[in-house]
């Protein structure tokens, strides 16, 4: 996605279903505006870390970063701790504003 970022927002929902092609247990949540159709936000999880995440320590971290890009948003990424004591990420999401919601 090295183009123009309304275009690279565009190429969201075909990334979602390539997400799921991969693997059908995969989630992926693509939120597109109402009436306009354009991206707004999305949220990522692996079927393998989802399976794995039975078998993390009970300790999860959440941290958030705002983009530098024209649209502001924040990477959300959300992560755990393996048996091994390795950090796994769980989930990532790009959304506009960090809320409840997200």
């Amino acid at each position: 996605m090295y183009s123009d970022e309304a275009e690279s927002f565009a190429k969201f929902p075909a990334l979602a279903e390539w997400f799921i092609q991969a693997d059908s247990d995969n989630y992926v949540k693509i939120q597109s505006h109402p009436t306009t159709g354009s991206f707004q936000a999305a949220f990522f999880m692996l079927a393998a870390t989802r399976n794995a995440f039975k078998y993390l320590q009970t300790m999860y971290s959440v941290d958030g970063t705002y983009t530098s890009l024209r649209f502001c948003m924040i990477l959300l990424l959300c992560g755990g701790i393996d048996a091994n004591n390795k950090i796994l990420l769980l989930a990532w999401a790009l959304v506009p504003i960090e809320n409840a919601q997200w």
